[in-house]
């Protein structure tokens, strides 16, 4: 039974109550019988000095008894021939202590860089772990300094798989090297490139034969819309281990393919300026499973073959189309080599309507029937009291979409899904008269007519440029405040008129444009009773933003920017891509001098931030450090983040950036938003009606705020409830 005992220890002239510690060895391969041990304390002494350094002798078939003041200690065994991992441990007075030290021979690993970096590196870090993976041999890390671009480090011995990586460099692997006891290992010479690079380990199925040649990780960048950029692929080595190097910062999808037999699960991976990343789990291959099947009625409404896509969602925010072909005439469809995951399947017909839509998760063959009813409808559309000949997009509440026409006397027929839903949004389209309008109308009862009227109205008018010659060609944006009405866009003719027809009772913001040219907003109001007069639109130079999106490291690509006028109005905004350099321009409407802007650029932290247009670049500066930050406000409120001269509504923050969103208990809504740039923050609250001064103060005014500090890599909360309570 252990015995407490207090002992005394006078530690530069003060009294302080110690702890006993047990120390035993636990030996590998090792011939000495004593070794000597060091003890650190890692807390300075209370008078403020460093705490001295302990030096006992420990045999090897006998115990030793040290007495420590309380706190955290470091014990390492330092002998030729020996290695040992320092262990840290506590010394609490609660408790009695037991330190076992576990020593193995030990070897002298050595090597040589050089590079052609600015920077000289200071440590090679080295991860080493047994050849074989059922030896008795330990795995760790050593941390090894560089000096005069060399280093050398005391590892244990036996036959290991090395991983040497300084920071900011492309690291190096090699495969079953030997260490050999009380002897070194020279590496040789190391040349250090600058990069990122992805690694990980690829498994094979059980049964398969361990042909690794045919195996192959490809990564392919997402978030830059693929442009001048393509996939990057790696074989693996024969114990299934893959480095892809040279690699970009950003977000990567990772996939692992063996011919068409066997396929990977797609992995979301972010790599980091100046790191490596490293999968945590290896990448699986899997045989493929089969999906099949059987659509009643065979035939589409038109008696042709159905169309069927099957979509993955690769990640959260990324799907792909797996598969897509039409069914036989007998509605058999079948689809091959498909990868264990989630799916959506999405039936319809050949023209492009879409009749059935599924999610399901796949983790071995499915066969399915689909049942596709179908609803038969005939209605009519008119353009006041006259017939109108246009194309007729039916969408149901459901989402399912059919298209059809109406004749010369307005007249149609359609097959609807029969799960289409309760209501109806009908999308008008015409070119002459010209008409792009969305009423929302109620599915009629069995047998009964649908019958959709538009209001005779025109809203007409011309674009020219400053001295008054009109414009052909150019776009004119009517938009209104219910959008479910739609978004209609005429185009002025050669002679630079337009008109649209058919548009409903109420208030219309016009705007022109052309290339790298627009007009000022304008307001038309039309009423039942009568034609608005003509409405000029005067389109002028835009205002250009030019910049770069940059982290220490240099340019970061793929980023994506919404800048915004503040003081200048707006109807349309654009969302723009960093290219390889990290350039990028934006048009804002002419006259723009302030702006606001918030950039999303992968591997890094999102910015919301603003600034004043000028003849020089505006430059945006990432970096990883970014905070996670909380908002709490009331459902039914939109909240508003003001930072560093800029604002944002939350949820368009999280149209671009991953972004948690969950009910509390008293039903108030918690957004949760990880890397933003850290900094001052306030969230708002922010009426209608007040939204422009607070978008042209940069959140200074017209708002009900909270205020908060989110520093590099913390958390921030921002409580908005106890705001409109």
């Amino acid at each position: 039974m252990f015995v407490r005992t207090l002992l005394i220890l006078l530690v530069t002239g003060s009294a302080v109550i110690a702890e006993p510690v047990t120390f035993t060895l636990q030996a590998h391969g090792i011939e000495a019988e004593t070794l000597t041990i060091q003890l650190y304390g890692t807390a300075p002494a209370p008078d403020g000095s460093e705490p001295p350094v302990i030096m006992k002798e420990l045999r090897r078939d006998q115990p030793l008894q040290v007495a420590l003041a309380p706190g955290n200690w470091r014990a390492e065994i330092v002998a030729p021939g020996v290695w040992h991992a320092p262990q840290f441990f506590a010394v609490d007075a609660s408790r009695a202590s037991t330190v076992v030290l576990t020593v193995w021979p030990g070897a002298s690993l050595t090597g040589r860089i050089k590079h052609q970096a600015r920077a000289e590196p200071e440590v090679m870090s080295i991860r080493f772990e047994p050849a074989d993976p059922a030896a008795a041999l330990p795995r760790g890390a050593l941390q090894c300094s560089i000096i005069n671009r060399t280093f050398a480090c005391s590892a244990p011995a036996g036959r290991y798989d090395v991983r040497m990586r300084a920071r900011g460099f492309i690291a190096h692997h090699r495969r079953d090297i030997e260490l050999p006891a009380a002897g070194k290992r020279d590496l040789g010479l190391l040349e250090l490139i600058e990069g990122q690079s992805i690694t990980g380990r690829v498994e094979l199925p059980r049964g398969a034969v361990q042909d690794w040649s045919r195996v192959q990780v490809s990564a392919t960048p997402v978030g830059t819309g693929g442009k001048g950029m393509v996939a990057a692929n790696s074989r693996v080595d024969k114990k299934g281990f893959f480095q892809i190097d040279g690699l970009p910062a950003g977000a990567y999808i990772v996939r692992a393919t063996a011919g068409q037999n066997l396929v990977s699960k797609a992995v979301d991976v972010m790599v980091r300026t100046g790191l490596e990343a490293e999968l945590t789990q290896a990448l699986r291959l899997d045989r493929p499973h089969r999906i099949r099947l059987s659509l009643a009625p065979a035939l589409d409404p038109a008696g042709r073959p159905w169309h069927v896509r099957l979509l993955t969602r690769v990640t959260d925010r990324h799907v792909e189309t797996a598969g897509e072909s039409n069914a036989s005439a007998r509605g058999e469809w079948e689809w091959r080599g498909v990868q264990p995951g989630r799916y959506t399947v999405v039936v319809g017909t050949i023209n492009g309507d879409e009749w059935y839509r599924e999610d399901l998760v796949l983790e071995s063959d499915q066969h399915s029937t689909i049942s596709l009813t179908r609803t038969d409808l005939h209605g009519s559309v008119f353009l006041g009291d006259r017939p109108l000949q246009a194309s007729l997009k039916l969408i149901g509440s459901s989402g399912l979409t059919v298209s059809t026409r109406s004749d010369e006397e307005g007249r149609f027929s359609v097959s609807l899904p029969g799960a289409a839903g309760d209501t109806l949004t009908v999308a008008v389209s015409s070119v002459v008269p010209w008409i792009e309008r969305r009423l929302e109308v109620a599915l009629p009862a069995q047998g009964e007519m649908l019958k959709v009227i538009l209001p005779d109205t025109i809203l007409q008018g011309e674009v020219t440029d400053p001295s008054g010659r009109r414009v052909p060609n150019a776009i004119v944006s009517i938009a209104k405040g219910d959008l479910r009405e739609g978004f209609p866009q005429p185009s002025t003719g050669q002679d630079g008129t337009f008109a649209a027809h058919g548009l409903s009772a109420g208030s219309y913001t016009l705007v022109a444009s052309d290339f790298l040219k627009e007009s000022e907003p304008t307001t038309v109001v039309i009423r039942e009773d009568e034609t608005p007069r003509p409405v000029r639109l005067v389109i002028r130079d835009m205002s250009m933003l030019r910049g770069y999106v940059v982290s220490a490291a240099g340019p970061i690509p793929g980023a994506r920017i919404h800048a915004r006028a503040v003081d200048r109005p707006h109807m349309i905004t654009e969302m723009r891509t960093a290219d390889a350099s990290g350039y990028f321009e934006s048009a804002l409407p002419p006259g723009t001098r302030v702006f606001e802007i918030v950039v999303a650029p992968p591997g890094f932290a999102y910015i919301i931030t603003g600034g004043v247009v000028g003849s020089k670049p505006f430059v945006v500066t990432a970096d990883q450090h970014g905070g996670t930050l909380r908002v709490l406000a009331d459902s039914g409120h939109t909240a508003y983040l003001v930072h560093d001269g800029g604002t944002a509504p939350v949820v368009a923050v999280g149209n671009l950036w991953p972004m948690q969103s969950r009910i509390s208990d008293d039903g108030s809504q918690e957004l949760t938003l990880p890397m933003m740039d850290p900094g001052a923050y306030a969230a708002c609250i922010v009426d209608s009606a007040h939204d422009e001064i607070f978008r042209r103060t940069a959140g200074q005014s017209g708002g009900r705020c909270v205020q908060g500090f989110l520093p590099p890599s913390g958390s921030l909360i921002l409580d908005l409830r106890a705001r409109v309570r």
